[in-house]
């Protein structure tokens, strides 16, 4: 990894503790040994904006208590991250050069949580009142449109935030509004089965091409000496995906910019449990894995007896292996393996041999609403003040 510049920390399926803690331990090696300075989540970009905020101490201690009821439904380890934030904040308090993390997820604008209402009200004070509240108003009022206007070519707002912050705002706006008013996006009852459908199939390929404009976003602020993680899915940080021979990867566009400087990282996991997703509800199952496929990658690292260890892809030979691929939701009907030559997608892998499931909280359909409400009521309890102020 010395001579990399960015590093794809893949998993082949989401929802293991084991996992996250594994690339959050490389991810503060980095940090710490080779001047990383980014770090990447196939997560909510929204979301992640205010996770920055924290992390470089813009929010108070106690903003730690919102981020972990708001992570208490992720997928991803929502105790491995909190802590990984915590130790980036005590980081970048102690350090001149500060590590920021982002979301690589810019579709799916969560309104009723309403993240860019926390992400201005963090600028907000008696100074910058009369700059802040009414693009504040707009985003409360959902008048994104209205917000943007204001946003736009504001230098007084750029002053506020600074610039880097401010054009992250300007982005998510803008992708907000795309997603809202382009009817090429838009999946509807008044289209046919046949457009939505295609539709559908549209979204999943260009999914990998926003997270790749908004990954190179961020590393383009990079100084050169400093380098990059990215934690997603093995099917997006892999260079070369085979499930479609036009299907381009997020790791595809990297490679091609980066080249040698890209480094896709797999990890795959022999067997334990994971949280996983039910796609005809919002309840989250942990799940026992089944004994890997003979063939796979998974039983052939199993045969060597180790709980934890790296091989380099070029040791593999070019046959074709199967590979685990279980994304947010896992189903005994559906496809749980891949097939293709690995040493073609990633330049290594870590093997776990036993996954332990993440910390979710099962039953997102009762929390989920919980939360929102709170958050409706806190952000309703504030305007209020913030009108009679």
């Amino acid at each position: 990894m010395n001579e990399k510049k960015i590093i794809g920390l893949g998993e082949s399926l989401h929802g293991s503790k084991t996992v996250a803690q594994s690339q959050i331990q490389i991810a503060k090696y980095l940090i710490e040994n080779q001047q990383c300075r980014l770090i990447l989540f196939e997560m909510s970009m929204y979301d992640f904006l205010n996770y920055n905020l924290f992390i470089q101490g813009k929010f108070d201690d106690n903003k730690i208590n919102d981020i972990i009821n708001e992570l208490s439904i992720s997928l991803y380890d929502p105790t491995t991250l909190v802590n990984f934030l915590l130790w980036l904040r005590e980081y970048n308090l102690k350090n001149e050069n500060k590590v920021v993390v982002g979301g690589l997820l810019d579709i799916n604008y969560d309104r009723l949580m309403n993240p860019l209402f926390d992400y201005l009200y963090a600028y907000y004070d008696e100074y910058t009142a009369s700059t802040i509240y009414p693009v504040l108003k707009d985003v409360y009022d959902y008048h994104l449109l209205a917000a943007l206007q204001k946003v736009n070519n504001s230098d007084r707002l750029k002053e506020i935030m600074g610039e880097t912050e401010y054009t992250d705002l300007l982005y998510a706006l803008n992708m907000i509004l795309k997603a809202l008013y382009d009817e090429n996006l838009q999946i509807n009852n008044d289209k046919s089965y046949q457009e939505n459908q295609k539709l559908a199939l549209n979204a999943l390929f260009a999914r990998d091409y926003s997270m790749w404009l908004v990954a190179d976003r961020y590393i383009s602020r990079l100084s050169e000496s400093e380098k990059a993680v990215i934690i997603a899915h093995d099917g997006h940080i892999n260079k070369k995906t085979t499930l479609f021979p036009y299907f381009y990867s997020m790791g595809s566009f990297l490679r091609d910019k980066y080249m040698e400087n890209y480094a896709p990282i797999g990890i795959y996991v022999g067997g334990g449990s994971i949280t996983s997703g039910n796609i005809s509800d919002s309840i989250y199952t942990v799940i026992q894995l089944e004994h890997p496929v003979a063939g796979s990658i998974e039983e052939k690292c199993s045969k060597v007896h180790m709980p934890y260890f790296y091989y380099s892809s070029e040791l593999l030979d070019k046959h074709n292996l199967y590979y685990r691929d279980i994304g947010w939701f896992y189903s005994p009907y559906h496809r749980i393996y891949n097939y293709g030559q690995i040493r073609e997608k990633i330049d290594g892998f870590i093997f776990i041999d036993q996954s332990e499931a993440s910390e979710t909280q099962i039953n997102d359909s009762e929390i989920y609403p919980r939360l929102m409400l709170d958050k409706l009521i806190k952000n309703r309890e504030l305007m209020e003040t913030l009108i009679k102020n």
